[in-house]
């Protein structure tokens, strides 16, 4: 089986690259566009994630757990899914223009949106590829497609933005990086595994579909009540209050960088586990909770109080509305760590209707609050709304798991964690007139010195190689 350690390093790789890139490109887009405008590129990529799962039906998720159980059956799985999405686009693509009708947006909202729905069907297409990458434990190939997105996306839209083009054209230079993407990934499956075919067999439809809707519905509810706040802003606020707030939620796509790569990474060997390997199951949880909380507690003192000058130094003073924004979102962001591990530990233990009862109850309590709390307190209402169904989520999820999946092993270390945070807050908060850059370092420094000194048991097991 694939050393984790050189999944975990390609994967790391290809969020560190688009991590990069996105920290050039974001910006630039605030600056340019302006707030109005860049709230609307907000809310068309946030619908665009409304209509890939549409297109996806769970089906990626499904294909990465089935190929990687079955890899002799790679092809034929591929096959099948493909001739599905290719079914279900036109279908993904009215539901949205069906929504716009209704929605009462302006001319160029509209159109940046339908823009970015090519983007989100074009972009399902292509993770169904990228699901083979994962389900063999090839993570390079996962990682080449996605940084030949992102500098295609990076470079063309600086052109367009330095240009002075608005942003329709802004819009349109994903789909084109989507469709380069797609077809590279294509490519490789071709070369370096199968020739990949489209099949209709639309007898064995019904029951992938019925194997992979939990996933869907999963994805969807999760997707829902993260994003539900941008799409309810735009109908209570004005684009300029989304654009305050997109740019405070937006940075929570770096942070989810890091349990991402540990949901992508993990997910085949927690599928295998949760078949055959029940202690190896309660080992593995146990450490992605333990290294995920390592990283996520010092993060949300330390978002809280570097806020003001991350916003000010990456956005401008235009967005100085999104600080208390941040401050508020980085909490959830701590929490999110775990739910998103959680969420993969779900699917890879065949727990995926459990996950949507779970989220259900997170979509009902997200979209209450956001109607309660945004007409009165506009960005900072969906920013607490937010922190509200991560941490009802997180709960209930962790509970559930260690009564009906496994019992992490391993976290007699915990407290040393939060014992090493408050020793990092103590720090920058005496150095809080420092510049915010330097106050990084400083805090970094603070914290693995406090965990060295309390012996942290992980950072001994980094220096002996890490997971394998």
């Amino acid at each position: 089986m694939p050393d984790l350690r050189k999944n975990t390093f390609f994967v790391s790789l290809g969020q560190g690259v688009q991590l990069l890139l996105a920290l050039l490109l974001m910006p630039f887009a605030a600056r340019f566009l302006g707030d109005a405008d860049f709230g609307r590129y907000s809310l068309a990529s946030t619908l665009m994630f409304f209509v890939f799962l549409a297109n996806d039906l769970g089906l990626n998720t499904w294909l990465t757990r089935e190929a990687a159980r079955a890899r002799d059956s790679s092809g034929r799985l591929l096959a099948r899914v493909l001739g599905i999405k290719l079914a279900a686009a036109p279908v993904a693509y009215g539901l949205l223009l069906a929504f716009l009708a209704l929605s009462g947006f302006d001319e160029v909202t509209r159109r940046a949106v339908e823009i970015f729905a090519v983007y989100g069907i074009v972009s399902s297409l292509g993770q169904a590829f990228t699901a083979i990458f994962r389900a063999h434990e090839r993570m390079h190939f996962e990682t080449l497609v996605v940084v030949t997105e992102k500098l295609l996306i990076t470079g063309l839209g600086l052109f367009v933005l330095v240009r002075r083009f608005g942003v329709e054209e802004f819009s349109a230079v994903f789909p084109l990086a989507g469709f380069v993407s797609a077809a590279l990934a294509a490519y490789l499956v071709w070369k370096r595994f199968f020739r990949p075919v489209v099949a209709f067999d639309t007898g064995a439809w019904p029951a992938t579909l019925g194997a992979s809707v939990a996933f869907g519905v999963s994805i969807f509810l999760a997707t829902v009540y993260n994003k539900i706040d941008v799409v309810m802003l735009s109908m209570m606020q004005s684009v300029a209050v989304v654009g305050w707030y997109s740019a405070a939620y937006k940075l929570l796509a770096f942070t989810n960088v890091v349990p991402n790569i540990a949901a992508t990474v993990l997910f085949p060997r927690l599928s295998v586990y949760s078949k055959a390997g029940r202690e190896q199951l309660s080992e593995l949880f146990g450490q992605a909770i333990l290294y995920l909380s390592a990283l996520a507690v010092p993060m949300i003192p330390g978002g809280i109080l570097l806020a003001p000058g991350i916003i000010h130094t990456v956005f401008g003073a235009e967005y100085v509305q999104a600080v208390p924004a941040l401050q508020i979102l980085v909490v959830a962001a701590g929490i999110l760590f775990l739910n998103i591990f959680l969420a993969s530990l779900y699917g890879a233990a065949n727990f995926q209707t459990k996950l949507v009862g779970i989220q259900t109850l997170g979509l009902i309590l997200n979209v209450g609050l956001n109607w309660i709390l945004i007409p009165r307190f506009a960005h900072l209402g969906a920013a607490a709304a937010t922190v509200a169904t991560e941490g009802t989520i997180f709960v209930v999820t962790i509970t559930l798991a260690v009564r009906r999946i496994a019992r992490p092993a391993g976290l007699a270390e915990l407290w040393k964690v939060f014992v090493a945070a408050a020793v990092m807050t103590a720090g920058l908060t005496y150095l809080r007139h420092w510049n915010w850059l330097v106050l990084v370092g400083v805090g970094a420094a603070l914290y693995a010195g406090a965990l060295w000194l309390l012996n942290f048991e992980p950072l001994r097991t980094l220096k002996r190689g890490g997971l394998r």
